[in-house]
């Protein structure tokens, strides 16, 4: 999701919106240009665990072609691309969970969400699976105690996830227990530390917000999480130490999340804070593209300063996250950070 996928991501939803046949034809051949780089992996015979990741593994890509089909922006069989590797990946996705790595982005949840969108019979066959044995590690006590509620790494993310399993596949066995159990923890998580920090980038990335977003979506605590949400947003308004880092974090990140908050509350003080966070991050522009002399941004992401692209930390999520300020449409490339 860091390149060049993240980049068709958004330039498919780009055309889209403006109705640019000219980009559609070119994103097109970047499209089957960036399946022929993938075809070394998708036809190995090799372990690829570690090669299966949501944020730059084959789970993510995979999530691409069948969201792409599903939008009915591509179409083709996604089979054909990864049905060679698809049984390591879902395999991987059940060591994740055994071995206690539930995250999104580089875990077993990212792997889940990419199997969830499969229609086939197999990839419900490991959804079944990865269900068990996640009730397994619960009985066994494995979660209790995690203070990590974010989305990208923690139990939100979890979660989200589990929610749109239900939402699908309802009757799968011991799943709205452990719903429940994760469900229970939100609930009882009454207090949310809402100080701003030197140093911390805020967004999608962090546990505070992970945590209200998940309050946001239970009946039982979403009109507290809507008061905190708006506490949220006055403490980073005024708080502008923190630099970008795409739909990760900073001030794009907390535009995009305060509009969705808007788009399912209708609620206008939510709206205008999305308008404020999308202000300042356009004001942070800092970085002179060479060979287009285009003014963007330099961003951070795992560590790394500079110019990126893609989605999760680069400028296709930015211009992903000011598109759907501008569409009638719902923003569902949005299920890449569980929030549709």
């Amino acid at each position: 999701m860091h390149g060049d996928i993240g980049d068709i991501l958004f330039l498919f939803y780009y055309c889209s919106e403006t109705g640019n046949e000219e980009y559609y034809e070119k994103t097109t051949r970047l499209f089957f240009d960036c399946i022929d780089k993938q075809k070394p992996l998708l036809k190995t015979d090799k372990d690829i665990e570690s090669l299966s990741s949501f944020e730059n593994g084959l789970s993510g890509f995979g999530w691409s072609l069948t969201h792409f089909q599903a939008q009915e922006i591509t179409s083709g069989d996604v089979f054909d691309t990864m049905g060679t590797v698809d049984p390591q990946i879902l395999r991987s996705m059940i060591y994740h969970v055994q071995n206690d790595r539930y995250g999104f982005l580089q875990g077993a949840s990212g792997i889940a969400l990419y199997c969830l969108n499969k229609p086939d019979r197999f990839a419900k066959e490991y959804l079944n699976r990865f269900v068990w044995e996640l009730y397994k590690r619960i009985c066994s006590n494995k979660l209790d105690g995690s203070d990590d509620f974010s989305i990208p790494t923690g139990l939100a993310g979890l979660w989200c996830v589990l929610q749109k399993l239900e939402n699908r596949y309802f009757r799968i066995e011991y799943l709205s227990d452990i719903i429940d159990y994760l469900t229970d923890i939100f609930i009882q998580r009454k207090t949310v530390e809402l100080t701003a920090k030197k140093g911390i980038i805020p967004g999608w990335n962090r546990s505070e917000v992970g945590l209200l977003w998940t309050r946001f979506q239970i009946s039982q605590t979403k009109s507290q999480a809507l008061e905190q949400w708006e506490d949220y947003g006055k403490l980073y308004l005024d708080n502008d130490d923190c630099f970008e880092a795409g739909l990760y974090g900073g001030n794009f990140s907390l535009g995009h999340l305060f509009n969705r908050i808007y788009q399912q509350t209708g609620e206008l003080q939510f709206k205008h804070f999305a308008e404020r966070f999308f202000l300042k991050g356009l004001q942070h522009v800092n970085y002179t593209e060479p060979q287009t002399g285009y003014n963007v941004w330099n961003t951070g992401i795992n560590n790394v300063y500079g110019f990126h692209r893609g989605v999760l930390g680069g400028l296709a999520g930015i211009g992903l996250a000011l598109l759907s300020t501008v569409s009638d449409e719902s923003p569902d490339w949005d299920e890449s950070l569980l929030l549709s």
